[in-house]
């Protein structure tokens, strides 16, 4: 079916009771039988306002997700997944703080949203803020310089974020329930999280490092490769679908305190397994398909033919699949990392930049112009990520603010302003 066809489809089964459903529809029924963890997690979040739109009247069915759908709302829902049918309002992402060089799509940014893929790079001696809210949950990404990374999904029960290269400190936080999730993936790994505070690290040997500090992150090896063909190719492939499921099972839940690693000299070793998959994936023909936003059914039905014709029989399928298994059937390993190397961790991912410092003080003071001693060590604390101290000049004066580093000299940040002061002239910081 092209896509107008697919349309017509969407229409037909919102209007029209089950019994008179086409035949077409048999086509579907089996998209979602094999429908992968992550598209049924939509299907049952996007249920609850999709049901609305339908009027049918069908006995309750299970899928392997948390929440019980009808036949009829998961059809709803499947046609937004996949062909776009109907949108739901979603908040969307956009810049809290940039400063230095940040870019979206190669221009200069200072503010505004971002809509899917577009990609957003952040230079030297840059930061970069992202936001977004609903009713029920927060999400914030803290990308740190030389980073880049693009937004493929913002849907109202999922974001996710695709880190190229760089470091980004992610938060979310349930107001309600988890009704949205977050992934951060990258091109050898994926986490998601429902709720919780965690850290992505791509390093320049194309390691990935989680670092959880709150709550329980999940992760997992990802093939780029595989994982970024098209979707109905991946439903409609046997060997395909068979071999993206040994790398969705294969996930390893990481608490706070804990840390994960997905070595890129490792998962290239790992590759080394699976060599004939690997070939077959790099055919130009099925390549060229790889995160491409709209395919043809032609080009899809051609990338199949030839995955098909290296894998004639169950003899060939069965060895893939076990051969696959046997490479990336075990989830990453789970390490505990020290106490003080998490927090000074933390401390150094979640510290603005002086830019954004200055921002979130005036906010703060224009807020509350005259705080009393606890209520600017409380909203010191939580706006510039350092609580207040003492700080005792060799002049007998006392100041009481957050202190900050700045090229031989403090920055204290007070209740009545800003106070830059060399070092020699403090006679002692009294911390708390």
């Amino acid at each position: 079916m092209n896509d107008s066809q697919r349309e017509e489809l969407a229409r037909r089964l919102l209007e029209q009771a089950p019994a008179s459903w086409p035949e077409e529809l048999r086509a579907l029924r089996m998209d979602l039988r094999a429908m992968p963890e992550g598209l049924r997690s939509k299907l049952a979040a996007m249920h609850g306002q999709q049901e609305s739109r339908a009027s049918f009247k069908t006995k309750v069915i299970r899928w392997p997700v948390a929440a019980a759908v009808s036949f009829s709302g998961a059809i709803a829902a499947a046609l937004v997944v996949y062909f776009g049918v109907f949108r739901v309002d979603v908040p969307p992402m956009r810049i809290v703080f940039s400063d230095g060089d940040t870019r979206k799509e190669g221009q200069p940014v200072k503010t505004g949203t971002l809509g899917e893929h577009e990609r957003i790079t952040v230079g030297d001696a840059s930061s970069l803020v992202l936001g977004s809210a609903d009713k029920k949950t927060e999400i914030g990404l803290r990308v740190r310089a030389n980073s880049e990374l693009t937004l493929p999904v913002l849907q109202a029960d999922l974001v996710e974020a695709r880190l190229v290269r760089g470091i980004v400190l992610s938060q979310l936080s349930r107001k309600d329930s988890p009704a949205r999730a977050l992934l951060i993936s990258t091109h050898n790994a994926q986490t998601r999280v429902t709720g919780t505070v965690f850290s992505v690290d791509v390093s320049r040997s194309s390691d990935t490092s989680l670092s959880t500090f709150e709550g329980t992150v999940s992760i997992r090896r990802r093939w780029s490769d595989l994982e970024d063909l098209p979707e109905n190719l991946l439903q409609r492939s046997e060997i395909l679908s068979q071999s993206r499921d040994v790398f969705l099972k294969a996930s390893a839940s990481v608490p706070a305190g804990s840390q994960a690693v997905v070595s890129g000299m490792d998962f290239e070793r790992r590759l080394g397994a699976i060599p004939h998959l690997r070939k077959i994936l790099s055919d130009p023909r099925i390549s060229a398909l790889r995160g491409r936003l709209k395919v043809s059914d032609s080009e899809v039905e051609t990338a199949k033919k030839i995955i098909e014709s290296n894998f004639p029989g169950p003899r060939e399928r069965e060895e893939n699949l076990r051969l696959v298994e046997t490479a990336f059937g075990q989830p990453p390993e789970v390490t505990v990392v020290p106490a003080e190397d998490l927090s000074a961790m933390r401390q150094s991912l979640e510290q603005p930049s002086e830019a954004e410092r200055k921002v979130r003080y005036e906010a703060l003071l224009k807020q509350n112009p005259a705080p009393d001693r606890e209520t600017f060590r409380r909203t010191a604390t939580q706006a510039l990520g350092k609580a207040p101290q003492e700080i005792l000049l060799k002049n007998g004066e006392t100041l009481f603010g957050s202190v900050f580093g700045l090229e031989g000299k403090y920055q204290v940040y007070t209740a009545q302003g800003i106070r830059v002061v060399d070092q020699d002239q403090v006679e002692e910081i009294r911390f708390e």
